[in-house]
């Protein structure tokens, strides 16, 4: 049976002070008699985020009352889209209710990383954007209960709290752009908000072409007479002078026949990340005459996980064929959103981290002729050509510290590398889990 009413409890946060708000927001409302609209005046205070907060306490405290199973909380410069649909979103409530959800947001502004759950749904780490969201019963006690301190907003008090967040795949509401902000004065000018709901639309269309991709995997299955006598053609870029990096590449490859190792003498360079991707240039231009259909580059402080074996790096090889990869990283320290693929690769956002990359030979052309300015990362350059790039998960490589980098970053400290790699593989460990909690098929 839906939990849904014949009309949804609204609660709309208004200034006093704020009447052409108010007139908004309330003209939104108009034609929909699905919601029961009442106008909460929102409590002042000259921390606005704060005063907000503790107008959303004050709704809680109404919810908690009247047992409804869920409200819709509003601020009063949401707008609905195109996309608003009243039964999508009837049905969107119920599924988020089976799947004990806390809050259904209509529209982020701006989320770090989420998981597809089905094509209508995604689940969210953490979101701003509070001017529609469906807050449900189970919540209720848990966000009124909550110290809300001075500084906090409500949307990332939410995403600290909750680990079931949920949002529509396609945006049902944006916040209108007045030009200026009662609670976040990054936005007090015109066109900021408008930019927000651009960039978080073009972001999700850009996923669910990924989405679209990925899904078509299927199940690839391994003998070990596939890949036993199978050799790679692996390139370590290594400085002349730095001796100790050259030993430390050299023993990893040790007794692993699977690699077929060629050490890439490093281009110099007064800047070293231009010196690097000179190097890696060199070893992709070999590659191209030695007509190979695949590579691997490495750096020379790349160092193999425990979770390496022979058999996973050939089966995400064969993965990423055909996936289309142009790249697959053997582990990274940074990126910005990840989707489970299979057992063995994520794919992957702009990231950090190119120590151990494996290259298809569809993206050899792309390396030798893409300009490199002045101010490129080798990472960020990598991402930047190509949309088609995994990473294998659990990672089979890190990088050893070996106290200096040739590529040092700015204010930054070696020791602090490892701790980095450590945050992404927990981050994708995380996606992991919620992708194997509602994406279990």
């Amino acid at each position: 049976m839906s939990l849904t009413p014949l009309k949804i409890p609204t609660f709309i946060i208004n200034l006093e002070r704020r009447p052409d708000r108010k007139t908004h927001v309330l003209r939104e409302f108009n034609d929909k008699d699905e919601f029961s609209v009442t106008v909460i005046p929102a409590i002042e205070d000259h921390i606005g985020g704060f005063g907000l907060s503790q107008t959303v306490l004050s709704i809680m405290a109404r919810a908690l009352i009247s047992d409804e199973e869920f409200v819709l909380i509003c601020e009063d410069d949401h707008h609905f889209t195109s996309d608003y649909d009243y039964l999508t979103l009837i049905k969107l409530i119920d599924r988020c209710d089976l799947l004990e959800a806390d809050v259904l947001v209509g529209g982020p502004s701006w989320f770090d990383y989420g998981v597809r759950v089905d094509e209508n749904l995604s689940w969210l780490n953490a979101f701003t954007g509070a001017q529609f969201l469906i807050v449900f019963k189970r919540f209720y006690k848990k966000l009124y209960n909550y110290p809300f301190r001075k500084h906090e907003h409500i949307d990332h008090v939410i995403s600290d709290i909750s680990d079931r967040i949920f949002t529509t795949n396609s945006i049902i509401s944006v916040q209108h752009d007045f030009g200026y902000s009662d609670v976040n004065a990054m936005n007090n000018k015109q066109g900021v908000v408008s930019k927000l709901y651009i960039d978080i639309i073009n972001r999700l269309a850009g996923l669910d072409q990924i989405y679209s991709r990925v899904s078509k995997l299927e199940k690839v299955e391994l003998q070990v007479s596939d890949y036993e006598s199978l050799m790679i053609t692996t390139y370590a870029i290594n400085l002349p002078k730095r001796i100790d990096r050259l030993k430390h590449i050299k023993s990893q490859f040790e007794g692993k026949s699977e690699f077929d190792l060629n050490i890439i003498e490093a281009c110099q360079s007064e800047r070293g990340s231009l010196g690097l991707w000179s190097s890696i240039r060199k070893a992709v231009q070999h590659a191209k005459d030695m007509d190979e259909d695949i590579v691997i580059i490495c750096e020379d402080d790349h160092t193999f996980s425990e979770d390496y074996s022979k058999e996973t790096l050939f089966r995400a090889i064969i993965q990423g064929a055909h996936l289309g990869a142009d790249l697959i990283l053997g582990g990274i320290s940074n990126t910005l959103q990840a989707i489970v693929v299979s057992p063995d690769l994520c794919w992957v956002d702009t990231f950090l981290g190119a120590q151990f990359t494996i290259v298809y030979s569809n993206l050899f052309d792309d390396i030798l002729t893409v300009d490199f300015e002045d101010t490129d990362a080798v990472d960020i350059k990598w991402s930047e050509i190509t949309a088609n790039k995994y990473v294998i998960h659990p990672f089979i490589s890190t990088q050893k510290d070996f106290g200096y980098s040739d590529i040092p970053i700015a204010g930054v400290n070696t020791a602090n590398y490892q701790s980095w790699f450590s945050k992404c593989e927990l981050k994708l460990n995380r996606i992991r889990s919620v992708h194997k909690r509602y994406c279990p098929k």
